[in-house]
Formats: structure tokens, C-alpha cells, sequence
């Protein structure tokens, strides 16, 4: 069953569209379809089991699907990303002050500070 889903649509769209910004500067490719259908899965809160159930994939194909891209963003923002802290990270690197990342994206000048200084703004507007 899948859990509260505190990410709009439009959210998930456009952290998927952020994430696939990333993949291609690293591999020169977007996310592939299946990439996407369990990234947007794991952004609705839906479990590994529930992803592959409804779209019928192999349970471990999913698990080292999605595995292999929070690799590549973890080696690109030097920070651990799973599956347990995909949406937090996805909040609050492409979410807060969505029209700067956006801009960042399009003029390829997403760094880790940049991210360092989003997770700052993210606490502070948490009240953390």
C-alpha cells in the first residue's frame, strides 16, 4: 500500500524532469522509461513490490533500477540518496527556489555547493 504522497504531480514531474537533467550530464542519455516509471513510484511513496506489481516488472529489476540512479546521484551531489530519502532530497535540491534550479539546469550550473546551499534554506524554512 502506498504511503501519503506529499509531492503535487506537477512536483513529480518536474523532479523527474531535474533528475533526468542530471543522468544526462553524467551518461549523455535521459532517464529511460523504466528508470522514470519507478523514480515516479518511489515519489508517490510506493514500495518496490507495488511498482513492479503494477507495471509488471521483475521486483530486483526495479530494486537495481532504481539502485543505479540513486548511485549516480549520490556520486554527483556527494550525499547518500536511497529510496528512504529520495523525496526529501528531491524537495529540497529541486523543489525550493524551483525557478533558480531551473535556471541552474539550463545553464548547466548545478554544483554540490549549489545543493549545500539548498539543504541551508530547506532547514531554515522547515525551522529546522
Amino acid at each position: 500500500m502506498a504511503k501519503f504522497n506529499r509531492l503535487k504531480e506537477t512536483d513529480i514531474n518536474f523532479c523527474l524532469m531535474a533528475v533526468s537533467s542530471v543522468v544526462f550530464k553524467v551518461r549523455y542519455r535521459h532517464l529511460s522509461n523504466t528508470e522514470s516509471i519507478i523514480l515516479w513510484g518511489c515519489l508517490q511513496g510506493k514500495s518496490y513490490e507495488a511498482i513492479a506489481e503494477d507495471y509488471c516488472y521483475n521486483l530486483g529489476h526495479c530494486c537495481a533500477v532504481a539502485r543505479d540512479v540513486f548511485k549516480l546521484l549520490s556520486g554527483r551531489f556527494n550525499e547518500p540518496i536511497s529510496k528512504g530519502n529520495f523525496v526529501w532530497f528531491c524537495e529540497r535540491t529541486f523543489l525550493i527556489k524551483s525557478d533558480q534550479v531551473l535556471d541552474d539546469f539550463c545553464y548547466n550550473k548545478i554544483s554540490p555547493e549549489r545543493t549545500a546551499n539548498s539543504l541551508r534554506a530547506f532547514k531554515q524554512l522547515k525551522g529546522y
